[in-house]
């Protein structure tokens, strides 16, 4: 299991990048978090939601973008309606183009309950995006924690969510 990583690279021309983001409805300013998962049990993506909807507590002005498809993405599109938080939201569905989707971001955060090596982790620090993962399976195997990105031990929303605050607060 691999990846190309000559096909994942940071976007560091300010107009560029605003155009990158223009794609998902998101100001030059408004921190955008983003995870890219086949929308499955394992992956959580209502766990997601739940944590990003922490983050939208203490700041109301962060979107947050879901890639890809599978079983749950419409549940998932339901539960954020239901929520009352669909317009911080965007769930493009699967895309084709990642590589230039990644580097939109300012924020990339992982929440399954289990992962060997994900390369999706990989590939968001190649393009210069910083991750959040829960401390499980090899996703410690692929960054520098605290440097490139944070492991979250503690299994719940909250704590996903608390860490993706503390990032938002502090984007050094």
């Amino acid at each position: 299991n691999g990846f190309d990583a000559g096909r994942f690279a940071p976007v560091r021309d300010p107009a560029r990048r605003a155009q990158l983001r223009a794609r998902f409805d998101v100001s030059g300013d408004a921190p955008l978090i983003g995870t890219a998962f086949k929308f499955r049990q394992e992956k959580r993506p209502l766990l997601w939601v739940d944590a990003a909807c922490r983050v939208l507590e203490k700041f109301p002005a962060c979107r947050f973008v879901m890639f890809g498809d599978g079983e749950l993405l419409e549940p998932t599109r339901t539960y954020i309606a239901e929520k009352g938080v669909a317009a911080s939201f965007v769930l493009p569905g699967l895309v084709r183009d990642i590589e230039h989707c990644m580097p939109a971001l300012d924020l990339f955060v992982l929440s399954s309950a289990s992962e060997a090596l994900p390369n999706v982790l990989l590939e968001a620090q190649a393009c210069g995006v910083p991750v959040i993962a829960r401390h499980v399976g090899g996703i410690a195997e692929t960054m520098a924690d605290g440097v490139t990105g944070m492991l979250v031990e503690d299994d719940t929303a909250q704590a996903l969510g608390d860490a993706m605050a503390r990032a938002v607060a502090d984007p050094a």
